[in-house]
């Protein structure tokens, strides 16, 4: 698992495998799409693939310095040499396979004489006709339905990624509305999708939304924020230069902010290809999401309609509640939530207490990673509300 040098935490975005296809110019990371500076070219010499991307792929664990015909390459503290050649663009490229596995030892597989699957985990590959068939799709130019992507970080250098479901006629919808999903710690982009079992697919069509899922930068980065969930932290972990407690370290403080500053960089990107109505925006988080979705709500109103947070709840005696004014949350616990159902009814009704439109929906035998999953469609009725105004 690959860690962060500044804290120590884990990154959310994990690649175990790379695909390859000679003449395409998109290959997969696991499912997730990448689009090359190039297209790929298969020769003798393994695979020929732009340098600027392979420094993307394998950040920050790589440095590279190209010399005359070749590239010193310094991968997970091992020194390689690999020959090079420039196109006509003026991109730097190299055998990809070379380096890769006959350099680095990393197993692969070649499907069909037709697709590259390089482990960087050091797991052998598999090698199936379905999974011939599973990287074709995969690499599809889709438009609508379940979309799979990533994104380079510039601050962060790093990749990441997210997922999208976009209504089949989403170019014909008057109103494009959007519902934000926020993972917990420990997860990822995936469990919107996974843990609804294919429901907030089906509701998103249903109801004309485009289900946008980013991938956090670290675990426990609260997507920002800096209150820590309600009855987990005893104590605060230091003192600010002002003299305010803090519950995280200053190292923490600084990856959540750079968690907040790559998720909204992201959201503007999204809303403008795909044309979002900006009030018509709907901010949703289970666990360290639950937590994301209150702080950001709170931090920048004017983006969302409504929240509706799940799980858990920032100390609510250190939030500024004023900040929300009137938006509409439904925040939704399940009775066995680990974290305690009776906290949270607890500290819902100190929310409203202090004039803030919260309603809490309980789900009977909802546990915390799946609650939300059973109100798929009170989210959706909640939204419509709030969007359809």
């Amino acid at each position: 698992m690959k860690t962060s040098k500044l804290t120590g935490r884990t990154f959310c975005f994990q690649p175990e495998e790379l695909a390859i296809a000679d003449g395409r110019d998109l290959v997969l990371i696991g499912e997730r799409q990448y689009r090359l500076k190039t297209a790929v070219r298969k020769q003798d010499n393994g695979w020929l693939f732009p340098l600027d991307d392979v420094l993307r792929l394998l950040a920050p664990d790589i440095e590279t310095q190209v010399q005359d015909g070749s590239v010193a390459i310094t991968y997970e503290g091992r020194a390689y040499q690999v020959p090079a050649e420039t196109d006509e663009a003026g991109n730097v490229l190299i055998g990809l396979k070379y380096f890769l596995c006959d350099l680095a030892g990393l197993p692969f597989a070649v499907l069909k004489d037709e697709f590259l699957v390089i482990s960087l985990t050091g797991k052998q590959p598999e090698y199936t006709p379905r999974k011939v068939r599973f990287l074709d799709w995969k690499l599809q130019e889709k438009h609508v339905g379940e979309l799979f992507k990533t994104v380079w970080i510039p601050e962060a250098n790093r990749l990441n990624s997210y997922r999208l479901y976009v209504p089949s006629d989403w170019e014909n919808l008057k109103r494009k509305k959007m519902l934000i999903f926020l993972h917990g710690a420990g997860g990822n982009e995936d469990n919107c999708f996974e843990r609804s079992e294919g429901r907030m697919q089906y509701l998103a069509e249903k109801h004309g939304y485009l289900v946008f899922a980013p991938n956090s930068y670290v675990h426990r980065s609260n997507f920002g924020g800096s209150v820590p969930p309600s009855g987990q932290f005893k104590k605060p972990g230091f003192v600010d230069a002002e003299g305010k407690p803090q519950y995280y370290s200053e190292a923490d403080l600084k990856e959540n902010r750079k968690a907040q500053e790559w998720l909204v960089q992201l959201l503007d990107q999204v809303m403008e290809e795909y044309q979002v109505d900006p009030d018509a925006v709907m901010l949703m988080g289970n666990s360290m999401g639950g937590i994301g979705t209150f702080y950001l709500g709170g931090e920048m109103p004017e983006r969302f309609q409504g929240l509706i947070p799940c799980g858990a709840i920032p100390e609510p005696k250190l939030v500024d509640w004023k900040k929300y004014g009137e938006k509409e949350i439904l925040y939704i616990a399940g009775t066995e939530d680990h974290n305690g159902y009776e906290l949270m009814v607890k500290d819902s009704n100190y929310i409203a207490a202090q004039g803030v439109h919260i309603r809490r929906l309980t789900v009977g035998g909802g546990v915390h990673s799946y609650a939300w999953a059973a109100e798929l469609e009170e989210v959706f009725r909640f939204s419509d509300s709030l969007c359809e105004k």
